[in-house]
């Protein structure tokens, strides 16, 4: 989602960010690199954080927590 080359894409991490496009129906766009294999109808748990990207706009930082380790699904 960012072309900051210093910007590591972490298993388990992902990024929403307000879609600014008027022409689209979502009201956000972004991804979450699976740190674990997700089947089908499976229930992931996540946290969110509001943070700021280097360019000023405003995004949800989100974490998939671990099955058992993180008190998770």
């Amino acid at each position: 989602m960012t072309s900051d080359n210093r910007f590591e894409e972490k298993p388990g991490y992902g990024s929403l960010f307000v879609e600014d496009d008027e022409t689209k129906k979502h009201d956000f766009s972004g991804y979450l690199v699976a740190k674990t294999t997700i089947a089908a109808g499976e229930k992931i748990k996540l946290y969110g954080y509001k943070k700021v990207a280097s360019s000023g706009k405003n995004y949800l930082n989100i974490m998939q927590l671990d099955k058992v380790k993180d008190g998770g699904y």
